[in-house]
């Protein structure tokens, strides 16, 4: 079994095997034991770098950890956001912005059949991008805030209609409205090209 050390290795060795299988694995790490530092964080940061910057396609999402009753660590502190190392909200930005732009490739070759013609999966597609853009952007936030922002999305209600009327006009914004140019400067929508479609899927 390799140690520790070499397990960013395995990621990126296996990543590349999968895609050359046409597959687009989606990887999940828990976040926030007790013993945890920034500077274990900042290695998870690195790892999910790497891996785009080996231009491989994978979904990778950070997740605190949660005490299960019936594990070992079920007598670790719940991870409420005090307790959550302050790069946590850099890795999730970093993770959540590569994965939308992941899904943002995939995203048109799900569409294709959508509708009889073009004009459908153009609509389609436009409100994905958008509301894609404004995903990013709330994360980017999430960063900047060191998770503060979170707070604001305690006060969504949706057991009643006024509270569900808000929900939906605030959707409808987001789907709607043309992207601020803040998260223009945080999403760029990458052209596809023959050889990006050739790896996402088999001919």
């Amino acid at each position: 079994m390799d140690p520790p050390a070499d397990w960013k290795d395995v990621i990126i060795r296996s990543t590349a095997i999968l895609n050359d299988a046409y597959i687009t694995p989606c990887y999940t790490m828990t976040i926030g034991y007790p013993d945890e530092t920034d500077e274990d964080v900042e290695k998870s940061i690195e790892m999910v770098e790497d891996i785009y910057a080996e231009k491989l396609r994978a979904w990778v999402f950070p997740l605190p950890v949660i005490p299960m009753g019936t594990s070992r660590i079920r007598q670790n502190p719940f991870p409420v956001m005090e307790r959550l190392p302050k790069k946590y909200w850099e890795l999730l930005y970093v993770s959540w912005k590569h994965d939308l732009e992941v899904t943002r490739q995939v995203f048109p070759y799900m569409t294709r059949r959508v509708g009889n013609g073009g004009a459908v999966r153009y609509l389609v597609n436009m409100i994905m991008d958008r509301t894609f853009s404004h995903i990013e952007g709330i994360f980017k936030e999430l960063m900047e805030t060191n998770g503060q922002k979170a707070r604001e999305f305690s006060r969504i209600e949706l057991n009643s209609f006024f509270g569900l009327m808000k929900t939906i006009y605030w959707l409808g914004t987001t789907v709607f409205t043309p992207p601020s140019k803040k998260e223009e400067d945080v999403a760029v929508s990458p052209e596809l090209t023959p050889t990006s479609s050739a790896a996402l899927y088999r001919p």
